[in-house]
C-alpha cells in the first residue's frame, strides 16, 4: 500500500463508520471510533503498512498532525462563562471526580509492572479520565509515545470503559441511591430531544464551515509552533528543537491555551462546525494509528496494561461516589458528572436517558468540555511527576 491509499484510508473510513452506524444498529452500537481503529488495526497487521516504508510514515504524519489540528478545533467553541453558571453541585462532583482519579494513579501506577512507560501511561490513563480520548491522543503525542502502548492503553480502556457504561446504563442509579441523597428536579429540561445534542456528528457543518475551521485550527498551530520554537531555541541543545520533547510539551499546552483564550471571541466561539470538525479528524488519527499497532505487542502488553486500567477506573470511582457522599452530592449528578470525565460529552445524553433525567444534561455536557480543557494540564503534571 502506498502512501496515498494509507491517507485515503484514513479519510474515507470515519465518514463510512458513521454513515454505518447510522444505517446498522451493530456498527451504532461498537461506535464509530472503533470501528475506525479495528480498520486501522486490520490494515496495519495484514502487511500492508511496512516498518520503515512511505507508507507507514505518512501515517505517522497522520497520527501527530491530527491530533494537533483537532485540538484546538475541539475547544475554540469553548464557552467558558459559562462555567461559573453550571449548579455548584455539579462543579464540585466534577473536581471530585478528578481528583479521585489523579490520586489513585498516582498510588497505583508505580505498583504495576508497566516498564518503562509507566510516567507515561499514568499521564494518558489521567488524560483519558479526566475528558476522553482526546486528552489521552494529546498527552501520548506530547509525550512521544510509542504506538503500540497508545493503542494498548486505549485497547485496555474501551475494554474496561464498555463495562463501566454498561453500569451507568443499567444499576449506577439504583445502587448510588442507597448512599447518596435523591436529586431535585426542576424540570430545566423537558424536551427528551435534548439527548440527542451529544451525537457530535448528528449535524453536518457545510463545507465553508470546515473550510474556516480547518483554517482557524491551523493558525493556532502555527502561531503555538513559531513561539515554542522562538523561546526553545536558546535552551534546547544537542538535537533539533523540533524534536525535543520540551517542543511536544510545548506544543499541547500551547494549543489548549491559545484555543481557550480565542473561545472568548465570540465569532470565534460561534464558528459552526469547529468542534464538529475536530471529532472527525481524531476518527482519522484513531484509523492512521491502528495502521501503525502491532497485535503481537498489543497481546503482550495486555496482561498488565488491562488489570491496571480496570484497578485505576474501579478504585477511582469508588473514591469519587465516597467523597460524593461525604460531601452530599445526589445520585444523579454524580453519575452524570463521572460519564463527563471518564468518556466525554458523547456519552452525556444516553447516560441521561438511562437516568430519566434531562435536567442534567447541560451539567455533563459542560464539564466534559470543561474536562477536555483541564485534561491535557493534569495528565502531563501527572507523568512529570512520576518521572
Amino acid at each position: 500500500m502506498g502512501w496515498l491509499a494509507v491517507l485515503v484510508v484514513a479519510l474515507a473510513t470515519p465518514a463510512l463508520a458513521i454513515v454505518g452506524a447510522r444505517r446498522w444498529r451493530p456498527l451504532d452500537a461498537v461506535g464509530p471510533v472503533v470501528v475506525c481503529y479495528a480498520v486501522g488495526v486490520i490494515v496495519g497487521n495484514l502487511g500492508l503498512v511496512p516498518t520503515d516504508s512511505p507508507a507507514a510514515d505518512t501515517a505517522s504524519l497522520i497520527r501527530t498532525a491530527t491530533v494537533v489540528l483537532a485540538i484546538p478545533l475541539l475547544l475554540l467553541g469553548t464557552d467558558l462563562r459559562a462555567w461559573a453558571r453550571l449548579a455548584r453541585p455539579a462543579l464540585i462532583s466534577f473536581g471530585l471526580a478528578i481528583v479521585s482519579v489523579v490520586a489513585v494513579t498516582v498510588v497505583l501506577a508505580p505498583r504495576f509492572d508497566l516498564g518503562a512507560t509507566t510516567d507515561e501511561i499514568a499521564g494518558m490513563t489521567v488524560g483519558v479520565y479526566t475528558g476522553g480520548t482526546a486528552n489521552m491522543a494529546a498527552i501520548g503525542t506530547a509525550l512521544d509515545v510509542p504506538e503500540a502502548t497508545f493503542v494498548a492503553l486505549n485497547a485496555a480502556d474501551l475494554f474496561v470503559g464498555a463495562l463501566y457504561l454498561l453500569v451507568l446504563l443499567s444499576v449506577a442509579q439504583r445502587l448510588l441511591a442507597r448512599v447518596l441523597p435523591a436529586p431535585v428536579r426542576v424540570g430545566a429540561n423537558e424536551d427528551p430531544e435534548v439527548t440527542r445534542t451529544s451525537d457530535p456528528f448528528a449535524v453536518t457543518p457545510a463545507g465553508r464551515h470546515v473550510v474556516v475551521a480547518l483554517a482557524m485550527g491551523l493558525g493556532v498551530v502555527l502561531v503555538v509552533a513559531g513561539t515554542a520554537l522562538v523561546a526553545l531555541t536558546p535552551v534546547v541543545t544537542g538535537e533539533p528543537v523540533m524534536d525535543s520533547d520540551a517542543f511536544a510539551t510545548a506544543m499541547v499546552l500551547g494549543i489548549t491555551t491559545l484555543a481557550l483564550a480565542l473561545s472568548f471571541v465570540r465569532r470565534v466561539r460561534e464558528q459552526p462546525g469547529t468542534y464538529v470538525t475536530g471529532q472527525y479528524l481524531f476518527l482519522v488519527f484513531a484509523v492512521a494509528i491502528g495502521t501503525l499497532a502491532n497485535l503481537a505487542d498489543l497481546a503482550a502488553s495486555f496482561t498488565t496494561v488491562v488489570p491496571y486500567i480496570a484497578a485505576v477506573l474501579t478504585l477511582a470511582v469508588l473514591l469519587h461516589v465516597l467523597l460524593a457522599r461525604l460531601l452530599r452530592i445526589d445520585h444523579d449528578t454524580a453519575i452524570i458528572t463521572s460519564t463527563a470525565a471518564v468518556f466525554g460529552p458523547p456519552f452525556v445524553g444516553p447516560v441521561a436517558a438511562a437516568l430519566r433525567n434531562p435536567d442534567v444534561v447541560p451539567s455533563g455536557m459542560t464539564t466534559g468540555v470543561l474536562g477536555l480543557a483541564l485534561g491535557n494540564y493534569v495528565g502531563l503534571a501527572v507523568a512529570a511527576l512520576l518521572r
